[in-house]
């Protein structure tokens, strides 16, 4: 069964675009700008969950962490991990994934656990320092 003409479009209109419409950002520019735009928003409270795992990082280094201090990193990371994908940083979010699990787990961290975790802080730190790609029309 042939679907109808939407109506308004009739045989002397046509689908293409007009002048005016051609001069507009599509919709993927309009969707970049209004996320990047959400990032500079809300990158300083990316900034805060990573710094409180590096402060969680160098503790470890320390001591054993008490269980407030662990808590706290995996709620950032846990944050971390759910929020940076949504800017279009998917692997900043893994990044944030693994540490979150690193954190549910025992404490003190073995010699490669710590070894591990650095890698994981400082990868993350890499991706979030990048941001977004800004859109083509900024």
């Amino acid at each position: 069964m042939c679907e109808p003409v939407p109506e308004g479009l009739g045989p002397s209109q046509s689908a293409e675009p007009t002048k005016m419409e051609e001069n507009l950002p599509n919709a993927g520019d309009k969707m970049k700008a209004a996320v990047f735009g959400l990032w500079d928003r809300f990158k300083g409270t990316m900034f805060a969950r990573l710094g409180v795992i590096e402060q969680t990082y160098r503790a470890a280094l320390k001591a054993p962490l008490n269980e407030e201090r662990r808590r706290d990193a995996e709620k950032a990371a846990h944050k971390l991990a759910g929020s940076l994908g949504t800017f279009g940083l998917g692997e900043g979010s893994k990044l944030a994934a693994k540490l979150e699990t690193m954190f549910q787990g025992p404490t003190p961290f073995s010699p490669d656990e710590m070894g591990r975790l650095r890698e994981l802080t400082e990868l993350l730190r890499t991706e979030i320092e990048r941001g977004p790609t800004p859109p083509a029309h900024t």
